[in-house]
């Protein structure tokens, strides 16, 4: 194969450790030659990172691999992530598992040869930094795998067990992509508060890594509620940390919750959250509910309804619940008609958008820390160390942290900014 003349398309569906995987993935690719293309009618290899974590995005990948096998030409289809669970080849197409995502560059180039992977080596970790990440946020997968076995979910199945990336490993590439001129890294990985490597915890881990040197700023993915540590708490006190968490609430029903197979209740949660924003009392938490779980009530939803009021998250990704097979929930009885979970989704949003609103005017007149990400014919947009969206007209900076004097737009209700 030319590598100078390879042109690849990539799609990547599901989660920010799908996002990383690939970004690697892509970077390798760049820097043996490949060119990425946006239009994959013009690709000689189309890869697909897939995503089944719903019905939905399952069906998107079936649809995605079915629009690239009906190419006419020599294009060739690789189908990696969560859908590919078994190595399978036919004369187009390659069924590339995640342990084995990172030989991706490898077996573009030796296409005709690959027919097994029993000379490969599998592996979680063995990404390179993603220096050609198109972000100026990027992601540092740390951990894989889940053992929660919530009742819905279906991520333990396809990503199998907790495993931790050496922890010498993370600091490299954290010092890397540091070098390189990132100034936000996002530690990823599915449960990255089961981070553990030898003595060393998630806690322990971010208070290496802030002790490197250079211009930067950590920011933690997802983390589950009960997962959450005084120790990491203690870290989260420190400026360089990103004061936002988002927690995956789900429900705010202790019976519900239950029946989630989630391990923490709605006074764990609450609890939680008072000792965050002790931290900053406006410290930015984001989360995930799910409507119209199996036998979920009017009074579970009001009960969801009043943990969410009472932790005033800035932002609530709602799911209307639908079966997944091959969970313990796909089973359960008691299902909610599709006009409650739609009305009961709308309520939240409706409530979230509110809570936002009166959230952000807290911060007009205050100072902070900006990063800006994106220029635009009218300034540049990007995100504050709270991770809050802002807009600066005119005298933003892309890729560098500069001071900021935060303004709320009454009218647009969004926060502005004004350089310092």
């Amino acid at each position: 194969m030319d590598k100078t003349q390879v042109k690849v398309k990539i799609f990547s569906l599901g989660c920010r450790l799908n996002q990383y995987e690939i970004e690697s993935v892509s970077t390798a690719l760049q820097q043996q030659g490949a060119l990425l293309v946006q239009k994959d009618e013009e690709a000689d290899f189309c890869i697909i990172n897939s995503c089944v974590v719903t019905q939905k995005s399952e069906a998107k990948t079936r649809n995605l691999v079915y629009r690239s096998q009906k190419k006419t030409g020599s294009q060739k289809t690789i189908v990696t992530g969560c859908f590919a669970k078994i190595l399978k080849k036919d004369e187009n197409t390659l069924y590339l598992p995640n342990d084995y995502k990172h030989f991706i560059p490898y077996i573009m180039n030796h296409w005709e040869e690959i027919q097994g992977l029993e000379n490969l080596e599998p592996s979680r970790f063995k990404y390179n930094p993603p220096i050609h990440s198109s972000t100026t946020r990027v992601n540092v997968k740390i951990q894989d795998g889940c053992d929660e076995f919530c009742s819905y979910c279906i991520i333990p199945l396809v990503r199998g067990k907790p495993q931790s990336r050496p922890l010498d490993e993370v600091l490299t590439e954290i010092q890397t992509l540091v070098q390189k001129g990132f100034k936000e890294l996002v530690i990823t990985g599915i449960t990255i508060g089961k981070y553990q490597w030898q003595e060393h915890n998630l806690a322990s881990l971010l208070k290496k890594a802030l002790a490197l040197e250079g211009n930067f700023r950590l920011h933690l993915s997802s983390l589950d509620p009960h997962l959450v540590s005084p120790n990491l708490l203690e870290v989260l006190n420190h400026p360089q940390m990103v004061k936002h968490l988002h927690l995956s609430l789900q429900s705010g029903s202790n019976q519900v919750l239950k029946n989630m197979n989630r391990k923490y209740t709605q006074e764990n949660f609450l609890n939680l959250v008072s000792q965050i924003r002790k931290i900053h009392p406006l410290f930015n938490l984001t989360t995930d509910i799910i409507t119209g779980f199996p036998g979920e009530t009017y009074l579970d939803h009001q009960e969801t309804l009043k943990t969410l009021q009472k932790s005033q998250f800035t932002h609530v990704h709602t799911f209307r619940y639908s079966p997944r097979p091959l969970t313990a929930a796909a089973d359960f009885s008691s299902l909610v008609d599709e006009n409650t979970k739609k009305e009961q989704s709308l309520e939240i949003v409706k409530m979230a958008r509110q809570i936002k609103r009166d959230f952000l005017k807290n911060f007009h007149g205050q100072q902070g820390w900006f990063l800006g990400e994106k220029k635009t014919p009218y300034g540049v947009y990007g995100h504050t160390d709270f991770y809050l969206p802002l807009f600066i007209k005119n005298q933003g900076i892309v890729n560098q942290l500069q001071p900021i004097f935060y303004q709320y737009n009454q009218k647009e209700h969004l926060l502005e900014g004004r350089a310092l």
